[in-house]
């Protein structure tokens, strides 16, 4: 007996095709070409598996083609009819989508969207762990650019900003990615951290013996948060921010 996941593949498939490539498929439901590929070659990779599709991405498939929620979970006959693109609604489509279905599985590495989970743990401070959003799509980067900033992909976490303390450099719902590995703290860098079982995402500052978080938006309300000796034991870096998009 099939299950959801194979089903949910198959029509995937059937997608593609009427849609002739995974770039006009993509430019339809607003989904990553480059997650489409990896889900339709069985690159994407999770818990040692080939990752199936999601709920969020299943919704935005059906909505693509204007069907009911719930279609892809059921199997559709060889024959079914799906309503063809418009070709003139791809005219802009550069040159190099011909290519629309080469692997970029070598090339690439995707990072995984995370949520922290605190929870109080043994003597000071807080336990962390990191909760994979499996709704969303991960973030896709080409090798090379690793390679460029000497970054290991394992220790980069992906996440979302929340609130408006960072505003406007950074905005709520803003992604960001950390190093877990570059932990020790430079002058004026943004770091995802702990402090007083509280996680935050600040800019953090020496000053003499002491260390401020700070906020870039300007309201009084996101004051310093004043960091003494006595308190450093409270405060745990998590990561430097290496990279933000919107």
């Amino acid at each position: 007996m099939k299950t959801v996941k194979d089903i949910r593949y198959e029509n995937l498939l059937k997608l593609i095709k009427a849609a002739g490539s995974t770039v006009r498929l993509a430019e339809k439901t607003g989904i990553s070409a480059n997650y489409l590929r990896q889900i339709k070659n069985k690159n994407a990779i999770q818990n040692g598996k080939p990752k199936g599709i999601g709920d969020k991405i299943a919704a935005k498939l059906e909505d693509g083609f204007d069907k009911p929620r719930g279609w892809l979970d059921v199997e559709h006959s060889k024959d079914i009819e799906i309503v063809a693109f418009d070709v003139n609604e791809f005219n802009t489509l550069p040159s190099v989508a011909a290519a629309e279905d080469i692997d970029y599985s070598d090339t690439h590495i995707q990072i995984e969207l995370y949520d922290i989970k605190l929870s109080a743990g043994h003597g000071k401070g807080c336990a962390m762990e990191w909760i994979p959003r499996k709704s969303d799509e991960p973030l896709i980067f080409r090798q090379a650019w690793f390679r460029h900033k000497n970054l290991n992909p394992n220790s980069c976490k992906a996440m979302y900003v929340r609130g408006q303390s960072m505003s406007p450099v950074l905005k709520d719902l803003d992604t960001v990615i950390v190093n877990i590995d570059d932990t020790e703290i430079i002058d004026r860098e943004v770091y995802a951290l702990l402090y007083k079982g509280n996680f935050y995402i600040k800019q953090v500052v020496r000053k003499g013996d002491t260390i401020e978080l700070i906020s870039f938006n300007p309201d009084p309300q996101y004051s310093p948060i004043v960091i003494d000796e006595t308190q450093l034991p409270e405060l745990k870096i998590i990561g430097r921010q290496i990279w933000r998009g919107g």
